[in-house]
């Protein structure tokens, strides 16, 4: 799908493929020294496969969050102005999370809810 973004011209500063790690790890990788994404996690409902199986371990939500996507494949990192481009060239896009300062020496991810 990324043909759509770049054919509306939307510009991307960074893409994250979720897969092992996920939010927690992979997002990190995109993002320049200085810089921490804010992900709100109530800004999307994760597939209920994802609550079944924290029901049935007993794992701890922020484990679960470092070991499975909780429904979110791709992170796309741009300009907050982009974000009503891509909403219009992607419909099922969701809005997961803005950028901030860190005074962290690595980039990382922090969960605002």
């Amino acid at each position: 799908q990324l043909h759509i973004l770049d054919e509306a011209g939307i510009a991307i500063i960074g893409l994250a493929h979720i897969t092992g790690g996920c939010l927690t790890d992979n997002v990190p990788r995109v993002l320049p020294s200085g810089l921490r994404a804010q992900i709100d996690r109530s800004s999307w409902d994760p597939p209920l496969l994802f609550e079944r199986l924290l029901a049935w371990s007993g794992m701890d939500r922020d484990e679960a969050y470092h070991v499975f996507n909780m429904g979110i494949g791709m992170v796309i990192v741009s300009s907050a102005n982009q974000g009503p481009r891509i909403a219009n060239a992607l419909p099922d896009a969701v809005h997961i999370g803005a950028l901030a300062v860190s005074d962290q020496p690595s980039p990382d991810v922090d969960f605002v809810a």
